[in-house]
């Protein structure tokens, strides 16, 4: 009887010892990490990265925006120049016919949004193409398309208040007249009157180019609502005033280099422009280091 029990006893043993074994190697094989393997680094790309409230660069980054800009542009520049022409065709054309204008200005931030998709297939490897002028009619149309809206809204409104101060500074300057006698505006005190209320005008409108200038690639790129690409980027331009001062004296200068050759050079303009923005909103959004050493 010892003898047969001690037998079981070894049986037991030798089952319970495979069980075992078996069980380990099936949550082995289940594990897919391998614990002896080589750590590896996470590559993350320019459209892995989250948009974060704006931070401040410094001025210096303004300037290489521009530099930036024109390696996106000379990565391709076949297909950028091409999507250049089309839209200052439509955009000259449609200026053109006052129904037309007024929907230019509508979808002018769909045409800026399919350009930023651009620049991000070519962060992401891939190559500007034509084509990418016209694909914010594909993707973010809707969120787009009310940027438009709201930026012709304001500017609307600009105008409509400016008109009416425009009308109670020429009264109260004693040009009542003015209206029935239009020559009264080449008078000095008249014209004085009016340059002082555009130039308050344009001061108005900056908030309005803040507020519009990132948001195209806050909603196509960083997948905001559009009031909130809006306030993102009036605050992001807030934040950068330094940084704008060199950016903006550049972009005007190579804008007089665009008239000045008969609009030929706006064809390598607007596309360094647009790259630039870009550039300018992975720096201030992103926080992206890399963003002054894209190849």
């Amino acid at each position: 009887m010892k003898r047969c029990s001690g037998a079981a006893e070894v049986l037991r043993y030798r089952l319970d010892t495979k069980a075992t074994t078996e069980r380990h190697w099936a949550g082995a094989a289940m594990n897919t990490e391998n614990p002896y393997q080589s750590p590896t680094a996470n590559v993350v790309t320019d459209t892995q990265l989250t948009v974060k409230q704006p931070r401040r660069v410094a001025m210096g980054r303004g300037s290489n925006w521009i530099a930036a800009g024109w390696r996106y542009f000379a990565a391709n520049p076949g297909p950028w120049i091409g999507a250049a022409v089309v839209w200052l065709l439509i955009s000259s054309v449609g200026s053109l016919i006052p129904v037309v204008s007024i929907a230019i200005n509508v979808i002018t931030p769909v045409f800026m949004g399919g350009l930023i998709a651009g620049c991000v297939d070519q962060d992401d490897g891939r190559p500007f193409r034509f084509d990418h002028l016209f694909s914010g009619f594909r993707d973010q149309f809707g969120p787009l398309a009310v940027l438009g809206l709201i930026q012709l809204g304001l500017f609307i409104g600009l105008v409509l208040a400016l008109g009416i101060v425009v009308a109670g500074v020429l009264f109260a300057a004693g040009y009542a007249d003015i209206f029935d006698n239009p020559n009264l505006i080449y008078d000095s005190g008249a014209l004085l009157a009016v340059l002082l209320v555009t130039l308050i005008g344009l001061l108005v409108a900056m908030p309005i180019v803040m507020a519009m200038w990132f948001a195209p690639a806050l909603v196509v790129h960083g997948k905001k609502a559009p009031v909130e690409a809006l306030l993102l980027s009036f605050r992001g331009c807030m934040k950068n005033v330094m940084p704008f001062l060199p950016y903006g004296l550049l972009l005007l200068l190579l804008g007089v280099f665009g008239v000045a050759t008969a609009f030929l050079g706006a064809m390598v303009v607007m596309p360094i422009t647009v790259a630039s923005i870009y550039v300018g909103y992975k720096d201030i959004f992103l926080y992206d280091q890399g963003v002054l050493g894209h190849d």
